[in-house]
């Protein structure tokens, strides 16, 4: 019964996503125009790349660690805690360093340009994937989760068209699907921290070694 309502969850998510991608996609080329759709997936595809590459592969430890008890919850939070500030922190001096660059590669600057759009998106991405790792060792994780994708691909389409809607008469709507796509992912970042509850800092002895072990896993 469970493996049924865990495919249940997983299938309604997954068929409303695709759903709200596919009218997300037939929008902005309705609005956005060639060069406005195609800047836009653009810029979302660097950011989904690069959430990837910084994340490390440090979710999927972060849940095998916790479900197998390896780790207790407030150690699991806390490395997941420290880790995201000490990234955010460098790359944010990373990026506001390399804009000041003038970067001859045209995929480079294209990111440096529009560092602080994808420096936010990148956490607000990586925030999923840490505290989504999390929620998927509850046992209403799945069933979380799934709500949570499918209400970030609802919301991203409805709010573009809300946008839409009102700025009707802007030649340049980009922001429109820009800013939908920031509040759809802030609200899933922020119920995913709501559903994972209160963090417990705790910083272990065996910090590093714990780190590495992460690392490695990952």
């Amino acid at each position: 019964m469970r493996l049924f309502d865990t495919l249940r969850f997983l299938l309604s998510s997954n068929f409303v996503l695709a759903i709200s991608s596919f009218l997300i996609g037939i929008a902005s080329a309705r609005y956005l125009g060639a060069s406005g759709r195609g800047e836009f997936y653009l810029l979302m595809q660097y950011i989904t790349l690069l959430s990837v590459v910084i994340a490390a592969g440090l979710h999927p430890a972060y849940q095998f660690h916790l479900s197998k008890g390896i780790f207790s919850k407030e150690t699991t939070l806390s490395l997941i805690f420290i880790q995201f500030s000490t990234l955010a922190i460098i790359f944010f001096g990373l990026f506001y360093y390399l804009s000041f660059w003038n970067v001859a590669i045209e995929i480079i600057q294209f990111v440096i340009n529009n560092w602080l759009i994808v420096y936010f998106g990148i956490f607000l991405e990586i925030v999923c994937y840490y505290w989504t790792a999390v929620l998927m060792t509850y046992s209403r994780g799945v069933r979380v989760t799934s709500y949570l994708a499918g209400v970030r691909g609802v919301s991203q389409l409805l709010i573009f068209l809300i946008l839409v809607y009102f700025f009707l008469d802007e030649p340049d709507k980009l922001w429109a699907a820009i800013t939908a796509y920031f509040i759809a992912l802030f609200i899933r970042a922020f119920f995913s921290i709501l559903e994972v509850g209160k963090i417990k800092m705790t910083i272990p002895a065996d910090f590093i070694s714990l780190n590495l072990k992460l690392y490695k896993y990952g």
